[in-house]
């Protein structure tokens, strides 16, 4: 009986050490925030213009994204001599693919759902207020990501997405992201993985995205560089609206 009290009394404070080595959830947001720049800095970012350069397939395409708080995206990528457009107007998304159809059409539900919360996080990141936007974090321990360990987060969105961020133990900047993309009636699984981190108005962005995923035309590899990152650039909230089909009578 001795002994064993004797093991429960040296247990204890072991066991408050460890438990107090590991950072809560709010803890290890705010030092990402801290990290990035601060919070003030993030939100005096209103939109944003993005020019990259994205290689996939043997392909180097060029896209165009523009965001604009609280909700507005759109992306155009130019492939062989046609443009292909992404967006969501702040209630739906909707798209433009030429090889699929020259008319615009709105995107599933689903797929709104999932650009709505793309579009709140385009700026800040999926951490930055999660609370406010309905989400929860879960902290699953530490993994790797190429060599370096990371604080894997699991984000529960509002509308049930599950999202993984992973946090450089080290800089607490997001270096990974695992999440399931709904595009165009297909789920797919894709892994991105964050490089190349500058300021740009005071707040570290990276500047180069690997992303891998397995879609049921095969595997996809595409590395995206950007190429310039302008802030709070005057956007018309034009851009974002899906344009009108054309009359039928006309054509």
């Amino acid at each position: 009986m001795k002994r064993r009290l004797s093991f429960l009394l040296l247990a204890a404070p072991l066991c408050a050490a460890l438990a107090q080595t590991a950072p809560s959830v709010d803890d290890l947001v705010a030092k990402h925030i801290a990290a990035v720049g601060g919070a003030d800095k993030l939100k005096a970012i209103k939109a944003a213009k993005i020019t990259a350069t994205t290689s996939m397939g043997g392909m180097e395409l060029t896209t165009t994204v523009y965001v604009k708080r609280p909700a507005l995206a759109r992306s155009e990528t130019s492939v062989q001599g046609n443009n292909i457009v992404q967006a969501f107007d702040g209630k739906q998304s909707w798209s433009i693919n030429p090889f699929m159809g020259s008319e615009p059409s709105y995107a599933s539900e689903d797929e709104s759902n999932q650009a709505r919360e793309e579009a709140e996080s385009q700026i800040d990141g999926h951490l930055v207020d999660y609370k406010a936007k309905g989400s929860t974090i879960e902290l699953q321990g530490k993994e790797d990501v190429e060599g370096s360990p990371a604080y894997k987060l699991k984000i529960t969105t509002k509308s049930g997405n599950v999202i993984y961020d992973y946090l450089d133990a080290e800089t607490y900047l997001e270096t990974k992201r695992v999440a399931t993309i709904k595009r165009m009636g297909q789920q797919v699984e894709a892994t991105t993985l964050f490089t190349n981190f500058k300021p740009v108005a005071g707040v570290l962005m990276p500047h180069q995205m690997d992303q891998s995923a397995n879609t049921p035309q095969g595997a996809v590899n595409i590395k995206t560089t950007m190429q310039k990152i302008e802030v709070n650039v005057p956007i018309d909230d034009a851009i974002f609206q899906m344009p009108a089909k054309p009359d039928a009578k006309k054509q």
